[in-house]
């Protein structure tokens, strides 16, 4: 029996007010299920009533010459339960219930109905329910989010009734999958982590209180990495240290406040700038020091954060894969015990593995780390060797990155490519090898109080020890705007990692996203994940179509005028500076352009900088988010983008009527690009099992900037040829049905017919 008395009462009180069925004097006491208790003092004697909110069935309970206490009402609920219009209107099967909650409870507070959406929770539910891998390709306005959360929701109901049930046969027995376990939410974005944990789920949970559904509030934590938490240690050292005559008075203040504070989370806090953050965040190495774990929040909150009574734990693809590695090698795991996994954005799983599972050297960290670690002089035996171990790391250090560079001499540099292969050869390994010793001994030499530099060094020695291995892609990176090099290498069997780490758990997972399938085939994302001839488990794929009326409320315009895309040739360059600005004037701004190459994307941008338009031109550069902004106060600008603008940004309304994509998304090879076409002896099979679909799923992603309501209106334009000759039925298929054009007179009508007299 649930010892907890639901106090949300006043959607059932109001709706029993409405009817006419209650006095003004009745007092709401509890809500179980569909009926709630109520009090009534007339004459100094209290009567007690229960009313079936729904059906407005009523059944007086008795009266008392005092009040009921707490724990005389939780009596009074048990004899409730034996009453007839007790939970007559809830479903007590859970594919009933999930139906019932889209469509009696959801609907009553302004949510519309969808089949789809009702059809697919109650898919994941069986998933989770079957311990079953759910695949499911989902449209942008369907709802997915709603989908699982209730899904999960009742889940977990059932998950707790079997509990009761059974303990009620066997105390003793701990039953498998009925302990209150958390389940596991990860997503990409941050934006989606916070609107899961502070809009969907404290509105979920009201509606469901407020109906009887649960007796608790569903409750959530959401975990990030140690940077975006606050360390008192760090924090008091660093308040300190200000000098406060250069320091402004309300960020001073700010940071003391901090001191005193109940704050842990650094994307909270005001007052304070990034320069602060990055000087009192929480350092990973720090922790394994900190003589202050007993009094540290940070230390606290973790505590807090990996109990198992909440219902939800939601984290990103990088924690939650932190937590997979981390329990794989035996150490404390970042998450409690969970007993499903709902990855959303599932699109993004491999190449955050991919970052995951890699290991990286960066030359000037490492640089600095045995410079530190260098006395300047020292006349001590242990100085000494520090000065020509130091010596030896930083010689082995220049050759070993010397040698990999030397690789590219003959290689072309493309300005949106940072990925170059290399070969760790026999002699680079070697290097390798000598530079570990010497990081080793140079962390053995160091005084006990450079623990940060210790560890420091060791961990350097350790990722090159492991990198010296086989059956690993490797490649350099340069960052831009910097003079540093970097090593990156990754297994080449991580698809066989993932599966062996992550889907070997007898666990269910829901895995979804708007764009893992193509034309219905989930081969290419199955492939990435080791899923794809996956024989253990009971894999179940959905992929359902977009509710909106693309037909109705876009035109697809392709452009038949534009030569084979060559950014180096300006013969195309010119063509597509033309069409666009053509387009664009069309459709009198209201645009966003996407490019697959910044060098494509700022030479058509000084073409429509020297045009004289109504309206602002923007282009999105690397790191530089403000135009973003910029193109949301203007109303009717022209942003040009490229990279994570494909899927990363969300503009509804008219702001964007018009959807410019100049070339069909192929993305640039890399080294493990490379690696997969190695895998394939034809490199027609390579085109069609690897290229084509992740061009087309990237296509799907951008294309799915232009719709994002019911109610948005808006032109799609498609300057790629290959649009219209090889690849024309691919993409056609790909992409949802919406009439076609290749006139451009055809845009205008469009936009005039659609848009409003405030559009121009």
């Amino acid at each position: 029996m649930e010892q907890t008395l639901n106090k949300n009462i006043e959607y059932a009180m109001k709706r029993l007010l409405e009817a006419g069925l209650l006095s003004e004097e009745a007092k709401g006491l509890f809500l179980d299920k569909d009926c709630i208790i109520t009090e009534t003092c007339v004459n100094e004697r209290f009567n007690y009533h229960v009313f079936n909110f729904r059906t407005h069935e009523k059944k007086y309970l008795g009266y008392r010459k005092s009040r009921m206490t707490v724990e005389q009402l939780i009596v009074l609920q048990t004899k409730v339960k034996e009453l007839e219009i007790y939970n007559k209107t809830i479903p007590k099967d859970s594919e009933a219930l999930i139906a019932f909650i889209f469509t009696e409870i959801f609907t009553n507070y302004g949510f519309c109905v969808r089949e789809e959406q009702v059809d697919l929770a109650i898919h994941m539910y069986h998933a989770m329910m079957n311990r079953d891998i759910s695949m499911s390709d989902i449209p942008v306005g369907l709802g997915k989010t709603h989908a699982y959360l209730v899904a999960a929701i009742v889940y977990n109901l059932s998950n707790k009734r079997n509990f009761f049930e059974r303990r009620n046969y066997n105390h003793s027995r701990i039953f498998e999958n009925t302990s209150p376990m958390p389940i596991v939410i990860t997503t990409s974005s941050i934006q989606l982590q916070q609107a899961i944990e502070k809009e969907y789920i404290p509105s979920i949970s009201k509606m469901l209180l407020e109906n009887g559904i649960i007796n608790e509030p569903i409750t959530s934590v959401q975990r990030k990495g140690k940077e975006n938490y606050i360390c008192d240690l760090r924090l008091k050292n660093y308040v300190n240290t200000i000098n406060t005559s250069k320091k402004p008075e309300s960020e001073l203040k700010a940071l003391k406040q901090l001191m005193l504070g109940y704050h842990i989370d650094l994307t909270e806090v005001k007052g304070i700038t990034n320069y602060d953050k990055r000087k009192i965040h929480v350092l990973s190495d720090n922790c394994y020091s900190c003589k202050c774990s007993n009094t540290c929040r940070f230390q606290r909150f973790m505590k807090e954060a990996r109990g198992s009574h909440y219902t939800f734990q939601i984290c990103n693809h990088n924690y939650y894969l932190a937590d997979v590695l981390k329990r794989k090698k035996g150490l404390k795991s970042l998450l409690p015990s969970y007993k499903a996994v709902i990855v959303d954005e599932a699109h993004k799983l491999v190449s955050v593995a991919e970052d995951m599972y890699g290991i990286s050297l960066y030359k000037k960290e490492i640089k600095s780390m045995i410079q530190k670690a260098k006395p300047h002089m020292s006349k001590t035996v242990i100085g000494k060797s520090s000065i020509l171990v130091a010596k030896e790391a930083l010689r082995l250090l220049d050759s070993m990155f010397e040698s990999l560079n030397e690789q590219l001499i003959n290689e072309r540099f493309e300005d949106d490519s940072n990925k170059y292969s290399v070969k760790i050869t026999s002699a680079t390994k070697n290097e390798m090898n000598r530079l570990r010793l010497n990081l080793e001994r140079l962390a053995d030499l160091q005084q006990p109080q450079k623990t940060l530099l210790i560890i420091g060094l060791k961990r350097v020695a350790k990722d090159i020890g492991n990198m010296i291995g086989t059956n690993t892609i490797s490649w350099i990176e340069f960052p831009k705007g910097t003079d540093d090099i970097e090593l990156h290498t990754v297994n080449k069997w991580l698809a066989k990692n993932i599966r062996e780490d992550i889907f070997s758990k007898d666990l269910p997972f829901i895995l979804t996203s708007g764009t893992i399938a193509v034309n219905n085939d989930f081969s290419y994302f199955s492939k990435g994940l080791g899923l794809d001839n996956e024989k253990g488990k009971h894999i179940i794929r959905v992929s359902q179509n977009s509710p909106f009326d693309y037909y109705q409320n876009t035109i697809r315009y392709q452009s038949i005028n534009i030569p084979y895309p060559d950014a180096n040739d300006e013969k195309y360059i010119k063509a597509i500076g033309s069409e666009i600005t053509s387009l664009i004037e069309a459709s009198h701004g209201h645009a966003l352009v996407l490019f697959t190459s910044y060098t494509s994307m700022k030479k058509v941008y000084e073409i429509l900088k020297s045009t004289h338009f109504d309206f602002p031109v923007f282009q999105l550069l690397k790191g530089k988010s403000q135009s973003i902004n910029n193109f949301r106060e203007s109303n009717n600008g022209v942003l040009l983008a490229c990279g994570s603008a494909w899927e990363g940004i969300d503009f509804k309304g008219d702001l964007l009527s018009h959807l410019i994509i100049v070339k069909l998304p192929f993305l640039v090879p890399d080294p493990i690009t490379d690696e997969q076409q190695n895998q394939f002896a034809d490199f027609d099979d390579f085109k069609k099992e690897i290229l084509i679909p992740r061009m087309l799923i990237r296509l799907k992603q951008g294309y799915g900037r232009a719709i994002r309501s019911e109610k948005d209106t808006a032109v799609i334009s498609l300057l790629d040829c290959r649009a219209n000759g090889n690849y024309k039925n691919v993409v056609s298929n790909a992409l949802p049905e919406c009439r076609i054009t290749h006139d451009i007179d055809d845009v205008k009508q469009f936009i005039l017919m659609k848009k409003k007299s405030n559009y121009f």
